[in-house]
This record gives C-alpha cells, sequence and structure tokens, in this order.
C-alpha cells in the first residue's frame, strides 16, 4: 500500500477512485493499530440532545431545512435540557452534546446561562455545542461559560460541491474559517463531511480529506448520505458503507489520535455499521439522551436506529454491540489526548 499520508491531491484522487479490496483491508488494519496504539479497546460514549429542530438554512440534504413544512418543530427548554443532563450522569455519561440547526432564537446569552448551569451541577462533565456558524465573540462566550468542544461539519471542502448542497448559505471559506476561529480559542474542535453525497466525485474526497489533514481537528465524523424525505435529495441513493468506512480508515492513518465518530447513520444502513466503523479505526459513539418523555409531550420523532426507549435502554445497547465487536464502551471524558 502506499503511503497516503505523503500524497499530493492528484494521487489521492487517483487512489479513492481505484484502490482495491486488498488494499482497503490493509487500510483497515493499519488504522486499527494506530487506534489501539493511542487509545487501545475504549471506544468513548457522548451524549446527545438535539435541543431544536428549527434552522433558518435550506440546505439540500436536510430534513430540517427552513423549506421543510412537514417536520416536527420543537425546542428544548433550558428545564427539559437540565433534566436529560441529570439522568444522563446519574446512568454514568459524561459529555453533553447540546445539538441544533442555525437557530436564530437560541440567543448567546440565554446558551451560555445553560452551558453554565450543567457545568456547576455536573463539574466533571464536558458541554460539547453543534450550533451552526457563530462570530467569534459568540464562540468565546461559549468558551468561557463552559464548554470544552465545538463540532461544525463542513459537508464537503468542494466550493462547487458545497454550492450544489448548500445553496442559500455563505461561502465555504467562512465555514472554515470558523473552524480555525474555534481552534484558535481552545476548543476541542470537531468538524467532517458526508460520504456518498449528490454530485460528489473522488477528487471532491480527496479535497475533504487534505482539509482535514490541514486543519487537524481533534474529533472527526464522516457519515454516509442518507436521503431523507421532504429533500430533494429524498430519491438519492444512500452513501456507500465500503467507502465511508474507507474514508474512516485513511482519517486515522493521516490524523493519528483523532477522536473519530463512528455515527448512528451507519448503524442504519447496515446492521453491523457501527462495529465496522470502530473495526476501521472509530473510537466515539454518541446516544440520544433526551428522555421518552419529553420526546413524547413534544411530539419527537425516535431515530430510524431502534436502541431502546430510553437512555439506560440505549447506553445497554450500544455497550452490549461494543462488546460483541471486542472493545469496551467507556464513559468517562474521553478527551483528546492533548487536552
Amino acid at each position: 500500500m502506499n503511503n497516503i499520508t505523503d500524497m499530493s491531491k492528484v494521487e489521492l484522487t487517483e487512489f479513492i477512485a481505484n484502490n482495491t479490496d486488498a488494499v482497503n483491508k490493509d487500510l483497515r488494519k493499519e488504522a486499527r493499530k494506530i487506534c489501539d496504539n493511542i487509545f487501545g479497546n475504549k471506544v468513548y460514549l457522548r451524549g446527545l440532545m438535539e435541543i431544536s429542530s428549527y434552522c433558518k438554512n435550506s440546505c439540500y440534504y436536510c430534513e430540517s431545512s427552513s423549506e421543510n413544512k412537514n417536520v416536527q418543530r420543537y425546542r428544548l427548554s433550558e428545564s427539559e435540557i437540565l433534566t436529560c443532563c441529570k439522568k444522563a450522569h446519574e446512568l454514568g455519561v459524561s459529555t453533553f452534546v447540546l445539538q441544533a440547526g442555525e437557530d436564530a432564537f437560541l440567543s448567546s446569552k440565554e446558551v451560555c446561562k445553560t452551558i453554565s448551569k450543567i457545568r456547576r451541577k455536573y463539574p466533571d462533565s464536558v458541554v460539547t455545542l453543534s450550533l451552526g456558524e457563530k462570530d467569534k465573540k459568540t464562540y468565546k462566550d461559549y468558551f468561557f461559560a463552559g464548554a470544552d468542544r465545538y463540532i461544525l461539519k463542513y459537508d464537503t471542502a468542494d466550493e462547487e460541491h458545497y454550492k450544489k448542497l448548500r445553496p442559500d448559505s455563505e461561502a465555504l471559506s467562512k465555514r472554515k474559517q470558523c473552524l480555525y476561529d474555534l481552534k484558535e480559542i481552545g476548543f476541542q474542535v470537531g468538524t467532517g463531511f458526508m460520504v456518498g453525497s449528490p454530485f460528489q466525485t473522488p477528487e471532491s474526497l480527496a479535497e475533504d480529506i487534505l482539509f482535514l489533514s490541514q486543519l487537524q481537528p481533534q474529533i472527526v465524523s464522516l457519515a454516509p448520505l442518507l436521503p431523507r424525505k421532504d429533500t430533494i435529495f429524498a430519491t438519492e441513493q444512500r452513501g456507500s458503507l465500503a467507502l465511508t468506512l474507507n474514508m474512516i480508515s485513511i482519517v486515522r492513518i493521516l490524523i493519528n489520535d483523532s477522536l473519530i465518530l463512528a455515527t448512528s447513520d451507519l448503524g442504519i444502513i447496515h446492521k453491523s455499521g457501527l462495529e465496522l466503523g470502530i473495526k476501521h479505526g472509530a473510537n466515539v459513539v454518541a446516544t440520544d439522551i433526551i428522555s421518552a418523555e419529553i420526546k413524547e409531550k413534544l411530539e419527537i420523532p425516535s431515530s430510524e436506529m431502534c436502541m431502546g426507549e430510553d437512555t439506560e435502554g440505549r447506553i445497554s445497547y450500544l455497550e452490549s454491540k461494543i462488546k460483541n465487536a471486542g472493545f469496551i464502551l467507556d464513559l468517562s471524558r474521553g478527551d483528546h489526548p492533548s487536552f
């Protein structure tokens, strides 16, 4: 297998387009060896809350697009967020991920107040945010309120491809600058791209990999496209499991100490998708920690990946799958080695 760490864009494009099953097997072995050397057989757990389904953007692939009139809209109140954190913390969860679309209703002041309350109640916990593009001052406010990590996926590093996925969004360069701002402020920064999105080419995937290599984020999330109903991509094919797994392995080899997520989308497109993601170099999983009572009250739909009705059941489900794959579910903070 060629040394992918030294490949140019042209060479990487050719490698992605034409690699063989034998090469893919070597990628997996090398990626897992690197991950084992740094992290052992631990797989870290993140507790995820989708705190709002409102979004000002109209991305073609997203069910929460502002253009979708059929999606169930909701916002979690601060008390509901804290209730979910309390239950998850009692079960041993150390990382709370507050995720939303770009919802203008979520003011910096209110978000900071919620972050501060979580940190006061659970000082051993980690607060991760994924709230979209903000100005640098807002990011600083989040950081000094107590947020530790920030996730901002860029979807594709190819400018022309980006426009085909997010037509009303601002330039890709702004999103990239947000990521550099977050790193400068001191966050553990997470980002990533979709695999198998419409109009994607081996060349655009090479661009994605090279941008990740340049940015050196602490956290990486690569997910296959899942066509969503009520979007213009609803009839597109799902992203390839094999290609997504290869991308995970390549990222592990290029960014050895990154925290790479095996997303629930992998488990949706294949019954062993999560385990395969881990075997290809991923070492993080996430589970929804919104309680069944709150979901029922707000009519929040459940994930396509049925892991259990409540947080305890979902954690138990993940623990069982990960154990069967030969790994250990770790509920500790799971920070990047440099933090």
